[in-house]
């Protein structure tokens, strides 16, 4: 019998690290990132993890919008996320992947009311590669990847 999506979240132990916001007087949305991630928290320093954009309602996580990693902080990688929110002052006319992103976030909290998008977060692996620690969380997104699309999530992005 195949897993649910969040099933497959607990499984792999992904916990909630942040919640995206879109606040009325703000154009652009934000993370909002829990203590365990910020400076001074437990995971604050921590490299190379996969995450999850997860669309939340009153009943819980019903499904999963984007998958990413990064080999640096996830602090890191959320701030780069909303700067890439921001319209580019090089070309107007043309968006980028995370204005396109910033986009589909603001229009689904706007057409979902009592609706949240959740970041899930999951330390990834390390291995000895030609004597170099390194993380597996590229192989870890890859795979993440194709277990939501057999799960028929709705992902925004394409890789995999």
């Amino acid at each position: 019998m195949a897993m649910t999506i969040q099933q497959t979240i607990d499984t792999f132990q992904f916990k909630k690290a942040r919640v995206i916001q879109k606040k009325q007087a703000e154009a652009l949305p934000s993370f909002n990132l829990f203590g365990e991630y910020q400076t001074n928290g437990m995971h604050a320093k921590s490299c190379g993890w996969v995450y999850l954009w997860a669309k939340v309602n009153q009943h819980g996580i019903f499904d999963i919008c984007y998958v990413g990693m990064t080999g640096k902080t996830l602090m890191e990688r959320c701030d780069k996320h909303a700067k890439g929110f921001m319209p580019s002052p090089k070309d107007s006319t043309k968006k980028t992947k995370g204005q396109k992103n910033g986009e589909k976030i603001c229009t689904f909290l706007k057409n979902n009311l009592g609706h949240e998008i959740h970041v899930y977060a999951r330390k990834s692996a390390d291995t000895i590669v030609l004597e170099e620690t390194v993380s597996l969380c590229s192989a870890e997104e890859t795979a993440m990847i194709k277990k939501m699309r057999a799960l028929n999530a709705h992902l925004w992005n394409g890789r995999a």
